[in-house]
């Protein structure tokens, strides 16, 4: 799951909304999106059967949200207001997007301990101006509540599959240093 989270007290992303694009470390591909869209697919030639497609193999993919009355079985939980983003101050039930995609084909790093991970993706942009992104960092696994009393934390022994389980976060700086949005690739 991709959280973007918009803290500024006052300042709203506004139409055409946010567009947030990075850079892949290899040769991933994005096989499936809900709740946002790639802007182009790129040459997929070499990726997949005929019947069986990415949703996108760009080097750098351009993200966008989707338009409000998309399909239910396209959306999320805070996704489909066109990229537009309330300030907190103005709406904090509308001052965060959300959209979910399947990642495969990615370079793995190997950590401190010896074990592979994926590469994480670099150079991240909202394409709002005034606003920069951090680098992306790794942070605890993502944990679902199951019942009551129980949770379950996401299989990080999973990844040739998706990168669902890789938790990012990222930053975005307003240049007045006030408040800072934030986005958040997790595993939910």
């Amino acid at each position: 799951m991709v959280s973007i989270h918009n803290y500024q007290m006052y300042r709203h992303i506004e139409h055409p909304g946010w567009r947030l694009s990075w850079n892949w470390t290899g040769k991933e591909v994005i096989w499936n999106t809900v709740g946002a869209e790639a802007t182009e697919q790129g040459d997929c030639s070499g990726v997949g059967a005929a019947n069986a497609r990415p949703h996108c193999c760009q080097r750098r993919p351009v993200m966008v949200d989707l338009p409000p009355g998309t399909p239910y079985n396209r959306q999320v939980a805070n996704c489909c207001r066109d990229g537009v983003l309330s300030s907190l101050v103005q709406n904090n039930l509308t001052s965060t997007a959300a959209f979910q995609m399947v990642v495969g084909e990615f370079a793995l790093a190997t950590d401190i301990d010896g074990n592979k991970e994926p590469e994480k993706p670099w150079h991240f942009d909202i394409g709002v101006p005034g606003y920069t992104c951090s680098n992306a960092t790794t942070v605890a696994p993502t944990r679902n509540k199951v019942d009551k009393n129980r949770y379950e934390q996401v299989l990080r022994k999973a990844f040739p599959f998706a990168l669902h389980f890789l938790r990012v976060l990222l930053h975005l700086h307003h240049h007045t240093g006030l408040h800072h949005p934030r986005i958040e690739l997790n595993s939910a």
